[in-house]
């Protein structure tokens, strides 16, 4: 099981730069995707955006973010650049609790037989 990690800033940061509904949701949605697939890049292909995205108007809140300089443009897929950092920095996280935790199962069974 993954999880999505924002910052507390993460609200304050899209109020600064007056963060439409729609690219704020937008943006979260493709946030808890790359998170759900674990995409370290932070890409998200465009063919997937409309499966993802469930906003009305996720087309121009795309174009926002990339407007923003939130979202890069990249041909096939949109990276995420505001928030990538914790992005990254979560999934890595979460990668190395799940060996550490397959390992301690693992100990833990040699060490139990049966159990």
């Amino acid at each position: 099981m993954t999880w999505v990690r924002t910052g507390t800033e993460f609200p304050a940061d899209a109020a600064n730069v007056d963060l439409s509904d729609a690219a704020y949701r937008t943006h979260h949605e493709v946030i808890t995707w790359i998170c759900l697939v674990e995409r370290m890049d932070c890409r998200i292909p465009r063919r997937m955006l409309r499966k993802v995205a469930t906003t009305e108007g996720f087309e121009v809140a795309a174009k926002e973010l990339v407007g923003l300089g939130w979202w890069r443009d990249r041909g096939d897929d949109f990276e995420v650049i505001h928030h990538a950092d914790t992005i990254r920095s979560s999934l890595g996280a979460q990668r190395k609790q799940r060996e550490t935790s397959k390992k301690t199962s693992r100990t833990y069974r040699l060490n139990h037989p049966g159990k």
